[in-house]
């Protein structure tokens, strides 16, 4: 037999000493590691490493239990003519003693010592040793390992020593530094490929590189296991479910059984994962068993989630969740359980970091990734290899082209390695997983293109299973292998038509859009490019398009990035490709680029002429380009190599280079316009149809560019034809950029008589612009939009706004300052008022609001896009359009605006038969501002211009107004109109009214049949916000009414609500577009019991004199005194079973009246406004038609509850206001904005507003000069309601009330006054 151990070769690796040392302690860590972890430091005490037994071994025939410690000391103690004998004499046995003495001093349950040396001992000598050492400690055992021993652990399992073995003793060695080196070497070739500093990580990458490290993968591990112990530990204290919440009584008895179980059985694996692995000191090796321990869990939850996703779906359809209450309800339950589960659940992509993930990873041997061409395979493979060796970690990386003539993988991998002849694969494979073993981590083999072996690619069909065997059989050893995603390869490589078909396949995206702008900003500051605009990035998704981007645009400012910019940098590129290859000693040879730019042209149009996207290598590509064709090929951007059914082939490396040059070989071709006509007629098939050209989308979009350079036109304009104008469609972005472009392309769709298809595909790449945050120029086609009928405008545009995700993501684009800021305002302000035609309440509200602020920002642009858009006849947008002008002049400042916003709405009633009630009261609320504000009187006749409007009552096709109108807006607002009451009159049946609206809304545009299709498709996608959803018939229905209303207004046959307004209750929208004020709480004192067992003296207790300490105080932030004129607020905590509700309410009352006569039976201290605007409320005084009250000079504030009315309307909150008497009394200005009153520009008044209080103040000099004015005092009346909730727990004594309800009053005045306090009934 071969000698297994030569010690001769010890001194290959360094210092024969030392690696001694090294051998001897990974022999033992092989043997022991299971048991514990083996302590090895620089200089430790007594012996060279230790390992303290975390379970019993049985070793040498003695079993030692856990707790017991294991000690080596290592000698290269050699004989002077044998070294398979070492020497043992006296001065040996006293280095000995004194090391054991000194390990038994550092680690005194020390129950076993090995001494290791290169040869055996003598045995008498060795006999006396063990005796001597026992006279220190007579209970440790002693063990002698030498060459014979080593060599004995070797035979008897070679599997598990052999790596060891080779390493040390083989004939030849590689280290970590050569194996390093290859990588380095692979690395430098590929530098062209892959730079450093412009590369951006992919999650699955960065995933890998996180269990490559063992102690990286551990800290990982253990960080996952105790996140989700203390999410587990912090979830499991909150009850499972909400009992007292009205939602659960909606749940069944089945679905609360296995929620429930769900939850405990997630916690007891948790709990069991804890217990087991938490303080396991390498964890990644039980990683196998980890995760079948998850896997064995999540099988047996899948029936479990089945039955609960069953339940959830029956209690949706059998409750009926007007307010969304039950909803929000099931989506808090299941969110809770997904906030665990997603700790756990396996992730296949790698996208998502949780634990099962991760271990997936640790158990995995083997990674093919795929991509397309420019994908980003190979910077993958760079960074790996990079950062792996950054961290001094072994790693083999190699290139597939590599193997393209070599005998096999391993005859390449024994020549790297230098190997050749002197160790089997299997060694060098043992050597490998060791090298990994001594660095604790996995080396990765990386091998980087597999299809670029060609045209031997397919020795890999062969090679990579027998590669595979190897590596199931080393537990430290990974293989990352890249290829394209392309048929032919991944039949040649693996024998399979499609990559989902190889193991553990990862598909690599290109830049996947979390990651776009970050690579991009890279990519631009390497290449210094400065202040981009980019409008689409995933343009960029391709790592090689945004690399040629750069390389033509480098050093270049204020680029704007979309189609058109893309385009014209393969014009660049295309110039610098011909200029760089045609150099010649430092100059460009002229004659020799004209001579490539001909034979590019010639090759091109080959492409076009065979309907291809390849060249013929030898035949058509090296016969044209001739002495220059590797110069194209190893240019790397423009041309590669391919394989193809066996043939070589060249093809342009990305579809847009080619479409580019295949274009402009075309136009080559053309001359003039009639020849681009004839030659595009001529071959229609190939530009147009379902049998275009493999390379057509990318040819007419280089032709959009190209044509107009050519013609001075552009091509829609040259060739107006459907086909034409449909490609237009699929490439806005090329002609839109520029003015000419865009006013050519809407002058062509608004002049010819557009198909339903071309409309349609109009707005489906709108569609496709706003689903990428993209609205730049959608104002250019506010006359495409006004054009088209309401029914076109709900099928092909608001109908694809249905669901919340989509909403929420257009919505962003206008409330999102980093998108927004990227646009003009004419374009945020055309796009937010085009939503408001969607049929969701709220976000019509949000769009509707965000157009508001927008237009403030830009007064004449902004008007001018209303003016267009109120042609729309969409009635939503045209709503909001009126509601929008309208606002703008009630918060203008100056008459200048006011008047434009007036002329706005004067012009289209002057030129539109409408009487649409909110266009009548919103421009009859202009005139009394400017009237009130500006002293600029009105003339309303124009307001009557269509007062003798012709109305039809005849029905001439009968259709369900229930699915129009709902039965409560029917009964609020139709039927009164034909069933007089004690207030007003008819004069119309219901047969004529209902005729009247059903031929009004058939007249502005209503389809019976278009709005039900996408009624009941929009109700099956939304189902869960149906409560937050107008029908698409209410649009028409509602418009018709609006008109109805004011005609009847307009004709006397209809009451006004408030005296010379055109106020109705119909209105939805407050033009004031109050902002939602910032909370802020008046105190933060809890008015409830502390204690359960007090609610007996609480509920009999009263706060009166805290109360009136609230009525003159001073406030944060505040000088002086401030009087309250209101207030409220409200707590309740079912949990101490207390409900609290106070509430201060003021009145003027004469001075000849004292605070004892004063009599508050029939007084009302704040008088409610339904229907007025906020804004109006400080300078305009509504006379309530239907209410006869007396003039009344104590009321001091109003109350706009304008959203109280109906669900229907915006919702903005509820506030107390100054009455414009008062504030027209004290010259107040109201700034509706911040809801505060000013007087010489400083703040007279603040409120406190949050959800369960409000406070409204006023200064105290304003109130003393308000009370001197009025020759009266305040009076104020305090409210205190006391209640016990619930039912009492067993041990809580009843109290002897359950109510208390306490009224008291106090009185102000700028002369001080004796006060009055009265208390009334205790319940």
């Amino acid at each position: 037999m071969s000698e297994i151990i030569n010690w001769a070769l010890l001194k290959n690796h360094g210092d024969e000493r030392l690696e001694f040392e090294h051998f001897c302690f990974h022999v033992a860590s092989c043997m022991f590691e299971d048991y514990g972890k083996i302590e090895y430091f620089y200089n430790t005490p007594g012996s060279e490493f230790y390992i303290e037994l975390k379970n019993p071994l049985t070793f040498g025939g003695k079993t030692y239990n856990q707790g017991d410690v294991l000690g080596w000391q290592a000698k290269y103690w050699k004989g002077a003519k044998d070294d398979s004998n070492s020497p043992l004499d006296a001065d040996h046995k006293k280095e000995l003693r004194k090391g054991f003495e000194v390990s038994m001093s550092y680690r005194p349950n020390l129950k076993l010592w090995i001494v290791c040396t290169p040869g055996s001992f003598v045995q008498k000598e060795w006999d006396k040793l063990v005796t001597d050492l026992r006279t220190i400690n007579c209970s440790c055992d002693f063990a002698s390992w030498h060459r014979e021993i080593f060599e004995d652990f070797y035979l008897k399992e070679p599997s598990l020593f052999n790596g060891i073995f080779k390493y040390y003793f083989g004939e030849k060695f590689f280290s970590l530094n050569q194996l390093c080196e290859i990588s380095r070497i692979t690395l430098e070739v590929l530098k062209r490929k892959y730079d450093v500093d412009l590369h951006t990580a992919s999650d699955f990458e960065n995933s890998l590189l996180s269990i490559v490290d063992d102690n990286i993968a551990n800290n990982k591990i253990k960080d996952f296991i105790s996140r989700l112990k203390k999410h587990a530990d912090n979830d499991r204290k909150q009850p499972i479910f909400n009992t007292e919440g009205w939602g659960y009584s909606k749940l069944s008895d089945r679905f609360i059984n296995y929620y429930q179980e769900d939850f405990k059985l997630r916690y007891q694996l948790i709990d069991k994962i804890y217990s087991l692995y938490n303080n396991r000191d390498n964890i990644v090796s039980k990683s196998g068993e980890l995760l079948s321990l998850i896997d064995e869990y999540r099988n047996n939850r899948q029936s479990r989630v089945q039955i609960i996703n069953e339940e959830f779906q029956k209690i949706y359809s059998n409750e009926h969740d007007e307010y969304g209450g039950l909803d929000n309800y099931l989506i808090e339950l299941a969110g809770r359980a997904r906030t665990l589960e997603s700790l756990l659940t396996k992730d296949e992509d790698f996208s998502k970091e949780n634990l099962s993930s991760l271990l997936l990873l640790l158990t995995r041997k083997y990674f093919s990734v795929f991509a397309k061409p420019g994908y980003g395979k190979t910077h993958l493979a760079c960074s790996l290899a990079d950062n792996i060796l950054k961290r001094n970690k072994p790693v083999l990386f190699l290139t597939g082209s590599s193997f393209r003539n070599c005998y096999s993988f391993q005859s390449l991998v024994l020549e790297k390695l230098d190997l050749n002849g002197s160790m089997s694969f299997s060694d060098v494979f043992d050597c490998l997983d060791f090298l990994a073993k001594v660095h604790h981590c996995k080396l990765p083999i990386i091998i980087d293109g597999l299809n670029e072996t060609a045209p031997n690619e397919e020795r890999w069909k062969e090679e990579l299973p027998v590669l595979k065997v190897l590596l199931n059989k080393h537990s430290h050893l990974l293989l990352v292998t890249t290829c394209r995603d392309k048929t032919d390869y991944l039949q040649a490589i693996y024998g399979v038509d499609n990559y989902t078909e190889v193991d553990n396949h990862i598909l690599l995206n290109g830049l996947v859009k979390e990651d776009l702008e970050v690579t991009v900003d890279k990519y631009f500051s390497k290449y210094e490019i400065r202040n981009a605009t980019v409008e689409d990035f995933g343009a960029f998704e391709n790592p090689l398009l945004l690399k040629i981007f750069c390389v033509t645009n480098k050093n270049r400012s204020n680029i704007v990035v979309n189609n058109y910019s893309l385009v014209s940098c393969m014009d660049d590129y295309s110039n610098q490709l011909l200029s760089n290859i045609a150099m010649h000693k430092g100059k460009v040879d002229k004659l020799a680029k004209h001579k490539l730019e001909e034979n590019l042209y010639k090759a091109s149009y080959i492409l076009f002429e065979n309907d291809t996207r390849y060249f013929d290598f030898y035949n058509q590509f090296a016969q044209i380009f001739e002495d220059k064709v590797y110069d194209l090929i190893n240019e790397g951007l423009c041309f590669t190599f391919e394989k193809n059914n066996g043939e070589e082939q060249v093809q342009y490396t990305y579809d847009m280079v080619a479409g580019f040059h295949i274009a402009k070989s075309i136009l080559h071709r053309c001359g003039k316009e009639e020849d681009l006509k004839s030659f595009i007629d001529s071959n229609k098939g190939k530009f147009f149809g379902n049998k275009r050209h493999t390379l057509a989308e990318d040819i007419t979009k280089s032709l959009f560019y190209l044509v107009p350079m050519h013609y001075h036109k552009e091509w829609f304009e040259i060739m107006p034809n459907p086909e034409v104008i449909n490609a237009a469609i699929d490439n806005l972005d090329i002609f839109l950029t520029y003015d000419k472009g865009r006013k050519s392309f809407i002058n062509i769709l608004t002049g010819i008589e557009c198909g339903i298809k071309i409309k349609e595909h109009i707005f489906d790449a709108l569609y496709e612009k706003v689903c990428t945050y993209n609205i730049a120029y959608i104002s250019s086609f506010l006359p495409f939009f006004t054009k088209q009928d309401g029914s076109i405008l709900d099928q092909y545009w608001n109908s694809k706004f249905a669901t919340y995700d989509v909403m929420q993501e257009a919505y962003s684009i206008l409330h999102d300052r980093y998108v927004s800021n990227k646009y003009k305002n004419a374009d945020l302000l055309a796009f937010a008022l085009l939503m408001c035609g969607i049929t969701d309440m709220e976000y019509r509200e949000k769009f509707c609001k965000q157009a508001f602020l927008i237009i403030k920002k830009n007064n004449d642009e902004g008007l001018h896009i209303c003016s267009l858009l109120l042609n729309t006849c969409d009635p939503f947008v045209r709503e909001a359009v009126i509601s929008v002008v309208t606002g703008l002049g009630l918060h203008s400042k100056d008459w200048g605006t006011l008047k434009s916003c007036i002329e706005i709405l004067e012009n289209y009633l002057q030129n539109h038969a409408t009487t649409n009630v909110v266009l009548l009261d919103d421009l009859e609320t202009l005139y009394s501002y400017a009237e009130v504000t500006f002293c600029q009187q009105q003339n309303r006749e124009m307001l009557y211009k269509h007062v003798d409007m012709k109305w039809s009552e005849k029905i001439e096709k009968e259709w369900a107004l229930f699915s129009v109108f709902d039965y409560d807006y029917d009964k609020s607002h139709i039927r009164p109109l034909f069933i007089p009451d004690y207030y007003h009159e008819t004069y119309y049946t219901s047969s004529q009214i209902y005729g009247m609206l059903q031929n009004m809304a058939e007249r502005l545009g209503y389809d019976q049949e278009v709005c039900s299709m996408l009624q009941n498709a929009e109700d099956e996608k939304v189902s869960y916000r149906r409560q937050l959803k107008n029908n698409y018939a209410f649009k028409y229905g509602q418009a018709a009414l609006y008109e109805l209303y004011g005609w009847l207004l307009l004709n006397g046959k209809l009451g006004h609500e408030y005296v010379g307004t055109f106020r109705t209750p119909l209105v939805i929208i407050d033009p004031s577009f109050p902002k939602v004020p910032q909370k802020r709480k008046l105190f933060t004192d809890i008015l409830l019991p502390q204690r359960n067992e007090d609610l007996g003296n609480w509920i009999k207790a009263n706060l009166s004199d805290w109360q009136v300490s609230l009525i003159v105080t001073k406030l944060p932030n505040r000088d002086g005194d401030w009087i309250l004129l209101y207030g409220n607020c409200h707590q309740m905590m079912s949990e101490k079973y207390a409900n609290i509700y106070m509430e201060w309410n003021s009145l003027l009352i004469q001075k000849d009246i004292s605070p004892d006569e004063v009599d508050l039976e029939y007084a009302e201290f704040t008088k409610e406004y339904d229907h007025a605007f906020l804004e109006e409320l400080s300078w305009r005084k509504q006379i309530d038609t239907q209410m006869d009250f007396p003039e009344d000079n104590a009321n001091i504030l109003v109350k706009y509850c304008f959203s109280e009315w109906t669900t229907k309307r915006f919702k903005n909150k509820s506030i107390v206001c100054l009455s414009s008497e008062i504030c027209q009394m004290l010259e107040l200005t109201f700034d509706v904005d911040r809801l505060a009153y000013t007087f010489a520009n400083e703040d007279v008044s603040t409120s406190f507003i949050c959800d369960d209080s409000m406070f409204f103040f006023l200064r105290k000099d304003v109130v003393d000069k308000l009370l001197e004015m009025k020759k009266s005092y305040l009076y104020t009346q305090m409210e205190e309601h006391r209640s016990i909730i619930g039912k009492l727990p067993d041990t809580i004594e009843e109290p002897e009330i359950r109510y208390n309800h306490k009224v008291s009053h106090n009185s102000y005045s700028a002369i001080p006054m004796k006060r009055s306090i009265d208390e009334q009934k205790t319940y």
